[in-house]
């Protein structure tokens, strides 16, 4: 038998918990679902990275100019090109299926930033907006790779669309490619 002032739980006190609870799993799932959108454009950004790589490979080792081309949108993908006809790269030049992104990064797409404006990718440092085109190679949009180990410098953006943005960016004369990923707090890029 309980009497007035002994300790003890009461239905005010049991809601309260209750309540505590409720809010620190919402927040933990929402930490969990940033983490997993984040980590699915980065993801992605490897992927691009990888197909450029081959294609960099590629140039060299057929003596033939390759490269690859970008789909953006929600059904975002890499599609590889090899110049067959020794007439230079155009989207026709098709060398093998195209590999989509969200197969393996189902939040990730080819997109411009989700904010109206990120910090310049190194080294060119211009500003980019959320209405700037997410593929910068030329006015065919295709990362273009020598026999001679050059490329045509740009980049290309992935993002979720919320709150992940990452850049592959190649650099012309050395054909070095780089993933980056943008962190909004210090407005920087970071390599990946």
């Amino acid at each position: 038998m309980r009497t007035s002032g002994q300790g003890g739980t009461g239905l005010v006190g049991l809601v309260a918990g209750l309540a505590g609870l409720f809010l620190l799993l919402g927040l933990a799932a929402w930490t969990l679902e940033a983490g997993r959108r984040r980590a699915d454009v980065a993801n992605a950004a490897a992927t691009v990275a990888g197909a450029m790589r081959r294609a960099a490979l590629r140039a060299i080792v057929e003596g033939r100019a390759a490269g690859v081309a970008f789909r953006p949108g929600p059904d975002s993908a890499v599609i590889p090109l090899v110049d067959r006809a020794g007439d230079g790269l155009d989207p026709g030049d098709v060398a093998g299926p195209p590999l989509p992104l969200g197969r393996d990064a189902p939040a990730a797409a080819i997109a411009p930033p989700p904010w109206p404006r990120v910090a310049g990718i190194p080294p060119s440092g211009a500003p980019l907006r959320g209405t700037d085109p997410p593929v910068r190679f030329g006015p065919r949009g295709i990362a273009t790779f020598t026999p001679e180990g050059r490329a045509r410098s740009g980049h290309v953006t992935i993002a979720d669309g919320r709150s992940a943005l990452c850049a592959v960016v190649v650099h012309g004369a050395s054909a070095r490619i780089r993933v980056l990923c943008y962190e909004r707090a210090p407005d920087r890029w970071r390599e990946r």
